[in-house]
């Protein structure tokens, strides 16, 4: 801000659509408040949409929806609560699991199931993933041990594990003596 000789020269600002005025001063003047309020006279952010005895205010800007962008109407309704964003990523990881085509059913079947435990689960580190396996065939030991090829998928998942390193060969026998 350039600052001139004359502190009580008034300028209009343009501030969001509604003229602002303020008073530019040299440095170090003390600032002079109308009616001695303490507080900066801003732009007002609301403007009162009825009598002064309602308590209903009506904001000055414009909103837009989030989805569609279009403006909003004192209608319209708009949440970002809508939907189920949870089951609609696991709707599209099922979909992308599907087009695999060199995973045999059961290794879906399996792949999925796990998925849906996993995203429940918050494994900060490795060390975390043995507990979570192990978790899954306690909580699943029926499923694991009772449906065709499950039990061989376990062991193929543990051994995937233990080639990208996060599965010592140790946790995997302590896992194979759960199921």
């Amino acid at each position: 801000m350039v600052y001139e000789d004359n502190a009580d020269e008034e300028d209009e600002v343009d501030w969001g659509g509604r003229p602002f005025s303020f008073v530019r001063r040299k440095p170090g003047d003390k600032r002079k408040r109308e009616g001695g309020s303490s507080s900066p006279s801003l732009p007002p952010l609301f403007q009162n949409v009825s009598d002064n005895s309602s308590k209903s205010f009506k904001p000055i800007r414009q909103y837009y929806a989030s989805r569609t962008l279009l403006p909003h109407s004192s209608l319209s309704v708009d949440s970002d609560d809508d939907g189920d964003p949870v089951g609609t990523l696991r709707t599209v990881a099922n979909d992308m699991l599907e087009e695999f085509t060199d995973v045999s059913a059961t290794e879906k079947v399996f792949m999925k199931r796990w998925n849906v435990f996993a995203e429940n689960d918050v494994v900060v580190n490795d060390m975390d993933v043995k507990h979570l396996v192990k978790r899954f065939a306690v909580k699943h030991l029926k499923w694991i041990r009772e449906e065709k090829g499950m039990r061989e998928e376990f062991v193929k998942h543990c051994l995937n594990l233990w080639d990208n390193a996060v599965l010592a060969g140790k946790d995997i026998e302590e896992l194979m003596g759960v199921v």
